[in-house]
């Protein structure tokens, strides 16, 4: 019941708090006995130094080298003794928890809890019907397919995007892309290489088909409508303007783009860095409720064409724009599908699933936010967005706030926000890839260092870093990943900027934190706005007396991989 539920998911937290405030003790256990070593050590170097300069035969240097490799031989030897202690009583663990499984009497313990597990059991068809992927999560949801389609019916009346057809119509819509781009080519608007990526194969073409998947991480559950169009005429002209304006879009849109989460950190950065984050600074967010099905059809259309202007394109790979319209107009309004055995075509908005779609929702928001922008702008606040995500800051009033975003509210009557304050949402399931699946071991080490690459970026400080590892290891542990595994992940990461042995895979110092942090920053916004220019560059490939303007990646800071002397603490 649910109250039972409720109840377990408490009792499983408190046990989870129990587990990091005892690793956390013991880690500071480590630590203090790693400060007492190091002051020891050095206290011994200072004084051997000192003899040394007194009875010149001592040397000084070459005692404690020796000593040190004694201390690192003994100390790998411990190490191994306790890694195996380690490895024991892991296996003892993971053997203790097979048998609560087994139990019928329900006992509530730290590990993610399977409710079904799909892969392992066989269900008929009335048992499918309960089970649909979810959206955001790659597991599965499990509802009434009743409740279902009464959440799909609600969506088609509320949005009124789609119309029901009395026909099949893909040989029609198949018969129209044919003549359309052949027309094109007759009239040398469109090139034969450009006319051979966008024609479709008679053969290969197949009608699309609408489907919903929940959204699980939304309250309500809400269903997002995705159309799967892989094989339809219009696929080819779809890719082909995704190709063709995007690249440009990213070139132009840079300031008020976010790319990751570490390219809004360095933003973030600099608007502290410039006096800019005072104690009554907000951090909003908003988003736009169903943005790629409540487009206005022709209006999107029209903004494609002002935001083209806007930067002095007349033709794009010589294509003139205004056939660049027509062929925005036959992919976005050609949408045809079928649903529950019934023929549909969009009247509103693009094809969720149409790689074009995103293109030219996101030049809409470029039109819509422009205002927004330019007010923010002025008083030196953030603005980005990610799609229709949207982040920024403001040090006015919260009723200030409230009226800026209920003028943004009515800038059009298809698009409406849904915003709030930000706030750290509660805890997900601690859940990863579980070391017991059915994957390459790589797969595996990849998730440790994924995981591990980003708590150094999100975190700022040490103390932080320290916080964001620990829940890390216990997330790894619930999911069978051993003690060894995790520090050896750490152990490669650390000795490949600081050269110093490590007994504990642990940062000690403030600045040594700093410099991994920064290390790891530089290589991550970079590395991806790289990739964006290098697909611009591709396909621009093919026509280079165009107007179009070569792509540059924003200027940072190039650093060379070093490798950096540890501080240990000293007292």
């Amino acid at each position: 019941n649910l109250f039972g539920n409720e109840a377990n998911k408490i009792m499983q937290e408190l046990k989870r708090r129990k587990l990091n405030d005892q690793l956390k003790n013991y880690e500071l256990k480590l630590q203090d006995y790693e400060d007492l070593y190091q002051t020891e050590i050095n206290i011994f170097e200072s004084k051997l130094i000192q003899t040394s300069l007194n009875h010149q035969h001592i040397q000084a240097d070459i005692f404690m080298t020796l000593l040190k490799c004694y201390f690192t031989h003994h100390t790998n030897r411990l190490i191994r003794q306790i890694r195996y202690k380690e490895a024991c009583l892991h296996v003892k663990l993971v053997r203790q928890h097979r048998r609560h499984l087994l139990l019928k009497q329900q006992i509530v313990d730290v590990y993610p809890q399977i409710i079904v597990d799909v892969p392992k059991i066989s269900l008929n068809r009335l048992q499918l019907d309960y089970l649909s992927k979810s959206n955001k999560s790659g597991v599965f949801h499990i509802g009434n397919s009743v409740d279902y389609e009464k959440k799909a019916e609600a969506y088609r009346q509320k949005t009124g995007t789609y119309i029901e057809l009395d026909s099949n119509p893909l040989w029609s819509v198949f018969d129209k892309v044919i003549f359309f781009l052949n027309h094109l080519r007759s009239k040398k608007y469109i090139l034969s290489w450009q006319l051979d990526k966008m024609m479709p194969k008679r053969e290969k073409i197949q009608l699309a088909y609408l489907y919903f998947i929940p959204k699980s991480h939304k309250a309500g559950t809400p269903l997002r409508p995705i159309v799967s169009s892989m094989n339809m005429p219009t696929t080819g002209i779809s890719k082909f303007l995704d190709k063709l304006i995007r690249p440009i879009f990213d070139k132009h849109a840079r300031s008020t783009t976010i790319i990751d989460g570490v390219d809004l950190i360095h933003r973030l950065e600099a608007y502290t860095t410039n006096g800019h984050l005072i104690p009554k600074t907000y951090l909003c967010t908003f988003d736009i409720t169903d943005l790629y099905t409540t487009l206005p059809q022709e209006g999107s259309l029209d903004i494609l064409i002002e935001f083209l202007l806007q930067y002095d394109y007349q033709k794009v790979q010589n294509i003139p724009i205004d056939i660049i319209r027509k062929l925005a107009l036959i992919v976005i309004k050609e949408n045809v599908f079928v649903y529950e055995k019934k023929f549909y075509r969009q009247v509103i908005g693009g094809a969720m699933g149409s790689a074009f779609t995103l293109t030219l929702a996101i030049i809409f928001m470029w039109k819509w936010q422009r205002q927004l922008v330019r007010r923010l702008k002025v008083s030196n606040e953030i603005y980005e967005r990610y799609v229709d995500d949207i982040f920024f800051t403001s040090n006015d009033s919260l009723e200030c706030i409230d009226q800026m975003l209920d003028e943004a509210n009515n800038f059009h009557p298809n698009i409406k926000l849904v915003r709030q304050i930000v706030y750290h949402k509660e805890a997900a399931e601690p859940y990863v890839v579980p070391f017991g699946s059915d994957h390459p071991g790589h797969v595996f080490r990849n998730t440790v260092d994924t995981a591990i690459t980003k708590a150094v970026r999100y975190s700022t400080t040490l103390v932080e870093f320290e916080e964001e590892i620990r829940q890390m290891k216990l997330m790894f542990l619930y999911n069978g990943y051993s003690p060894r595994q995790i520090h050896r992940r750490l152990t490669t990461l650390f000795s490949k900027y600081f050269s110093n042995y490590f007994i504990l895979p642990m940062l000690h110092n403030p600045d040594d934190f700093d410099y991994l942090r920064h290390q790891l920053l530089t290589t991550s916004t970079a590395t991806t706005y790289d990739k964006v220019t290098r697909t611009s560059a591709t396909n621009q490939t093919h026509g280079k007396n165009i107007q179009n303007h070569n792509l540059k990646p924003t200027d940072n800071n190039d650093f060379t991989t070093r490798k950096r002397r540890h501080h240990s603490p000293k007292t």
